[in-house]
């Protein structure tokens, strides 16, 4: 199987812990012990959480004398990858002679309006009493929040939107290497007009991310590996009750901590919900009993109850496997051997994707009408009274922009002429590998539906391409991007 283990940095980096460096690799030594079961005999991505480490270097950065201002969070962030990716690189190369093992420093595009940028909840740091959190927060203009019994930093934690290297990712997997990547969530950087990227200052949640990186290689399972056995229903009141076997519906319906376990449900959730396999919750040094599902918390989908058929009357139950043969042969491999190829069919599928989106943001433009350009001028000349939108549809060989004017007032569902005079004005662009689901699919996914605004400055071929580009990655990020590899 292909898995995803995302290890917690405070399994690396327990709490009371003096941050030596020999602890941290103790740590990961014994991170590596209770993985190697897994290396063994699967195929495996690990990336981990870089939350008390990159609070650590933010702290001597900010101390530093020398220094005319403090290291940004996206260097820190990707000095701590090199860090504990270059400690379990070691550990799995002692451990595992002959394997090949690659530690990657990867970056993780996120959306610079992102409203997480002005509600800071992802935890770095050590932990503080209070008066000292609060003196802290006072000299150096950091926000703090409560985590647990203690006081901790608080910073800015925005939605992973894509994996920069995840194409690098699939080749060093289909060679048989372990790898070590998006550490820390990745380094967040956001895209600019021109296509370049750049860091920005937070942290991205390394499970959301890993929930991500799981859908796109097409991972069987995604391992959530912590400091605490369960996920806890009541966590703190006298009612708490560990959660063994669940589905996201039943974790929705509860409420759990923003800033530590509540990101880690929402990724295992998200994965199960996407691709209808298992994610798994629970302590690092019980990696082997969390994927045979005796322990930890264990995230699947709703089963549906057996079938049932009408006879004579009454109500007669059907199995799902009728065919004794058939089920033989699910037990004895044929299941393994599907779900191989299926995730060797997602990760290409993941690539295709990848390569569709870096071919359209270098050359997109060119498929975008002088129409739009003209009718974007007209609305500028006219006093920019009114407004714009990009869609996207389904062409004859690929997926279809187009590009709503309403010339007047606001757009709306249901145009009138008399009121409201539109332009639709549609380019297609030509892909034979790439398709996206129509609008209704888009309800249940977390998005609005294939469509962004455009402020009027933005209308150019340049502008048109880059809001597109939008669109496609949020397709992407959903599993709304179809991808044929016939």
């Amino acid at each position: 199987m292909r898995l995803v283990v995302a290890v917690g940095g405070n399994a690396l980096l327990e709490r009371g812990d003096v941050p030596t460096a020999s602890a941290q690799e103790q740590h990961v030594e014994a991170a590596v012990a209770s993985l190697l079961p897994l290396a063994r005999s699967h195929d495996l991505v690990i990336t981990h959480g870089n939350g008390p480490q990159v609070g650590l270097l933010a702290n001597e950065s900010a101390l530093d004398p020398v220094l005319p201002a403090p290291y940004p969070f996206d260097v820190l962030g990707s000095q701590t990858q090199g860090m504990i990716g270059y400690l379990f690189l070691q550990a799995f190369e002692n451990a595992l002679p002959g394997r090949k093992v690659v530690s990657l420093v990867c970056q993780t595009e996120v959306d610079g309006d992102d409203p997480a940028f002005s509600a800071p909840t992802k935890f770095v740091g050590p932990v503080y009493a209070r008066d000292e959190a609060e003196r802290l927060a006072a000299e150096r203009g950091w926000q703090i929040r409560v985590d647990g019994d203690a006081w901790r930093r608080v910073v800015p934690s925005p939605e992973p939107v894509a994996m920069l290297e995840l194409a690098t990712i699939v080749t060093l997997l289909a060679e048989g290497a372990i790898v070590i990547c998006a550490g820390g969530g990745g380094v967040p950087v956001v895209r600019a007009a021109n296509g370049a990227v750049h860091g920005v200052e937070a942290v991205i949640d390394k499970d959301l991310s890993a929930a991500l990186l799981a859908r796109s290689i097409g991972a069987d399972s995604l391992l959530i590996l912590t400091d605490v056995a369960n996920v806890i229903a009541g966590y703190g009141t006298a009612s708490a009750t560990p959660i063994g076997h669940t589905t996201p519906t039943e974790l929705r319906a509860l409420e759990f901590p923003a800033g530590s376990m509540g990101p880690k449900i929402e990724a295992a959730c998200r994965f199960v919900e996407a691709t209808g396999k298992p994610a798994m919750i629970g302590r690092l040094d019980d990696a082997a009993g969390l994927l045979a599902g005796s322990s930890g918390t264990i995230v699947e989908p709703a089963r549906e109850p057996p079938s049932c058929r009408e006879t004579g009357g009454s109500l007669e139950a059907t199995s799902l496997l009728s065919d004794p043969i058939e089920a033989i042969d699910e037990i004895a491999g044929g299941w393994s051997e599907r779900h191989h190829d299926e995730a060797d069919r997602n990760a290409r599928a993941a690539v295709e994707r990848e390569q569709f989106l870096q071919d359209f943001e270098s050359t997109g433009d060119s498929v975008i009408p002088p129409a739009m350009q003209a009718a974007a001028d007209r609305l500028k000349r006219d006093g920019g009274g009114g407004a714009v939108e990009v869609h996207l549809g389904v062409g004859p060989h690929g997926p279809r922009i187009i590009l709503w004017m309403a010339l007047d007032g606001p757009v709306s569902e249901k145009p009138r002429e008399d009121r409201n005079p539109y332009l639709r004005i549609e380019a297609d662009v030509p892909h034979r590998k790439v398709a996206i689901w129509e609008g209704d699919m888009w309800d249940n996914k977390g998005g609005s539906g294939p469509s962004t605004r455009l402020d009027l400055a933005e209308i150019s071929a340049a502008g048109i391409t880059k809001r597109v580009l939008e669109i496609f990655r949020r397709a992407a990020s959903h599993n709304l991007m179809l991808t044929s590899l016939e």
